[in-house]
């Protein structure tokens, strides 16, 4: 019962923290896992899950919002349940993800062509756009091992002390894979990355940043999307591919979309134009998997809108690693 109150907790944490989520959350779940099969983890989630629904009626009517969008009529209270514990199993294999000890979770993957159509030719990395739509570390873990090479998460730097307690609490080694965002030397640090042939990996819906977004048609309304991964691709220029990893039954269906080429030698006119059009593309990308999976949709607030939760974390300073 002390684990299962402790995740009760833990999971209340997570959905007050839109980015990548809470030492508290990691170190209950952790705990937990770490001694038990997935399988029977995953049960302790319905009480949570459970609980959740129940009390927490702002996210919940979120996700009414979402799925009634999706599916054109007002979802059934167990679907609303099943959408949340899609995320908290998700929040689960996070752990099975960032350990490097995925329990066998089985993972196809899809469009692999599209990973190594951009590599061809290469010595450098590309840019992957990742979403809140699945699961970002499942794209990590598995990507690791299917487009054979190093991928590196970008994070913003709110989120810098917090996640290095996380990832020294799973596997402490993943540290030096993280590339923070909002500090002096990211940029470089980015470069770097892609010189040496890595992957680098962000979250191309939404930013806790007061970045500059462009509306653009999603799920026949228009809904903003940050730019600011555009303007680096056309900077350092890099291809981009739109990615997810989405969890069907007990594993993941991983996918990977190449998307236009880069910025290069475009006029800054011509470059914003380009820019727009990246984001039109990657928003038909994410509302085409939206659709498919609703229940793997974890932007659980207003998106059409805008509104980031109240509770979002503003950008701090983080202590220099280097």
């Amino acid at each position: 019962m002390a684990l299962i109150a402790g995740l009760k907790v833990a999971y209340r944490d997570w959905t007050r923290a839109p980015e990548r989520g809470s030492p508290r959350l990691i170190a209950a779940i952790v705990g937990v896992a770490r001694r038990f099969p997935r399988r029977f983890v995953s049960l302790l989630l319905y009480p949570i899950v459970a609980y959740f629904v129940m009390f927490s009626p702002r996210q919940v009517a979120a996700s009414r919002q979402f799925l009634t969008r999706v599916w054109q009529r007002h979802p059934r209270v167990s679907e609303v349940f099943a959408h949340y514990m899609t995320f908290a199993r998700m929040v689960l294999d996070r752990v099975y993800w960032l350990s490097a000890k995925d329990h066998g979770i089985p993972v196809r993957v899809h469009g692999l062509d599209a990973i190594e159509a951009a590599l061809a030719g290469r010595r450098s990395g590309i840019l992957v756009l990742g979403s809140h739509l699945g699961s970002f570390e499942a794209l990590r873990g598995a990507g690791n091992r299917v487009c054979g090479r190093r991928i590196r998460p970008l994070m913003y730097v709110a989120n810098a002390r917090k996640m290095q307690q996380v990832l020294d609490a799973i596997n402490p080694d993943l540290t030096r894979d993280v590339i923070f965002a909002g500090r002096p030397g990211t940029m470089l640090e980015i470069r770097e990355a892609i010189e040496q042939g890595d992957i680098v990996g962000i979250l191309a819906d939404r930013s806790p940043f007061d970045e500059r977004t462009v509306r653009v048609p999603f799920m026949g309304q228009l809904a903003p999307f940050p730019v600011g991964a555009y303007r680096l691709a056309a900077l350092l220029d890099v291809p981009v591919v739109f990615s997810c990893a989405l969890l069907e039954g007990s594993g993941y269906q991983l996918f990977f979309e190449r998307m236009a080429g880069t910025g290069r030698g475009l006029s800054r006119a011509e470059r914003e134009q380009w820019i727009v059009a990246q984001a039109t593309h990657f928003a038909r990308h994410l509302e085409r998997y939206a659709l498919a999976f609703p229940l793997n949709w974890f932007n659980f607030y207003d998106f059409w809108q805008g509104g980031m939760p109240t509770t979002a974390v503003e950008p701090q300073p983080a202590e220099d690693r280097s």
